[in-house]
């Protein structure tokens, strides 16, 4: 169901079967907020933070 989803060719549905053999990626559905409160404006990508240098 992904692949029809996302449309992908079987060139990269071949490296995500190996990818997650390999525990690497993980392609799932998720819940996305239909109203979301304050300033979540990400869409549903990862929200990333950096500490250090």
């Amino acid at each position: 169901m992904a692949n029809k989803l996302l449309g992908v060719d079987e060139a990269q549905q071949a490296a995500w079967v190996r990818a997650a053999k390999a525990g690497v990626l993980e392609v799932a559905p998720v819940h996305l907020p239909v109203d979301p409160p304050g300033d979540c404006n990400h869409y549903g990508w990862p929200v990333a933070a950096m500490a250090g240098d």
